[in-house]
């Protein structure tokens, strides 16, 4: 059963004098985990911002703000905010004023101060988020799996971005990139170190944290990577973008990893054994292969797979089991390379 993780007695406490207008807000709450409230946080962890006024001293939170060059996201985060509190706001056209854009960007805008202190008192960050301390709040780092999703794919979808390391069309890598005041670098690495933790309960494996010099002086940049065919197969399968360009553009990536890609573990290769066993000859063989998957392998390819010399593409290795209609080989394939040949069959 989900526990609660605020109470209107929590709310109730942030302010000094509350007026009677805050019983409006009494059925928020008692607010629990869910995917949507983990997306709202995510969303303001990264392109997002709640926003202050301090005229006598005293921070008082105003307002909430999500920054994007999509209108539709900005429909999205508003429409978020009305799923879970019940709040509206507005999405408002814009020019920015840094940067070398000429195009317009939009913003969704939600006026509710009393929305802002509770998304504060969750662990959300609020105003300059380069020079505050905060971490992935304990209820999305121990919650149910889709919730971890749920902010994991906002996460990446705002502030994670697909890269080519090199020119091979298969050397890609996903990136999460954050700036950070000199100050708050130690604070930086650790909430990286947190989404690398939750990356590696979907079997994605990041590498270690990178940092450089940001183009200001007293601000550094951190970057959190993945490459390796494993982890890039078990993000599209189990978290995405939300983005439908970027999701397409990595089952683009998916796919030719299928085509392309080769089988990295020490698969036993006894698999082709018994494809020539079966069709006798390495022509016949290469014949069979390539009639079912379009492809044009030669016998002397064959015979370096099956010696283990060269290492099995994935495609073929798919077409062998799909010929011999050995499921028990499928099952000693590594899970994301199962995943691949369900994607694709």
């Amino acid at each position: 059963m989900k526990k609660p993780i605020m109470h209107f007695d929590d709310l109730y406490r942030c302010y000094k004098r509350p007026k009677n207008s805050i019983f409006d807000f009494k059925h928020w709450f008692p607010l629990y985990p869910s995917e949507n409230l983990a997306r709202i946080v995510a969303a303001l962890m990264t392109d997002g911002h709640i926003d202050w006024n301090d005229y006598d001293g005293q921070p008082r939170p105003k307002k909430l703000i999500l920054y994007s060059n999509h209108v539709s996201e900005c429909h999205w985060f508003l429409n978020l905010i009305k799923d879970v509190f019940e709040v509206g706001g507005k999405t408002v056209r814009y020019k920015a004023s840094t940067g070398f854009s000429k195009n317009f960007s939009f913003k969704a805008i939600v006026y509710c101060a009393q929305l802002a202190r509770v998304l504060i008192w969750i662990g959300t960050p609020c105003g300059d988020k380069t020079r505050k301390q905060y971490c992935i709040p304990d209820w999305i780092m121990n919650g149910s799996r889709p919730i971890k999703k749920a902010f994991l794919q906002t996460l990446f979808t705002f502030d994670g971005s697909i890269a080519f390391k090199t020119r091979r069309e298969l050397d890609v890598c996903i990136n999460f990139v954050m700036n950070k005041h000199v100050d708050y670098l130690q604070n930086a690495q650790l909430f990286l170190t947190q989404i690398k933790s939750l990356l590696n309960d979907f079997d994605i494996s990041a590498g270690k944290i990178h940092i450089r010099p940001a183009a200001k002086e007293d601000k550094y940049t951190l970057m959190l990577a993945f490459a390796n065919q494993k982890s890039l197969v078990n993000f599209y399968k189990h978290i995405g973008f939300s983005n439908p360009k970027k999701q397409k553009r990595l089952a683009n990536i998916v796919h030719k990893i299928y085509l392309d890609g080769r089988v990295i573990e020490d698969f036993p290769p006894d698999i082709l054994v018994d494809l020539k066993n079966a069709y006798i000859t390495d022509k016949e063989t290469a014949k069979r292969l390539n009639e079912l998957l379009s492809t044009n392998y030669t016998t002397r390819q064959l015979e370096h797979m099956r010696r283990g010399e060269t290492r099995i593409p994935i495609r073929l290795l798919h077409g062998a089991i799909i010929l011999l209609k050995k499921k028990d080989y499928l099952m000693q394939v590594p899970e994301h390379y199962r995943l691949l040949m369900q994607l694709f069959d």
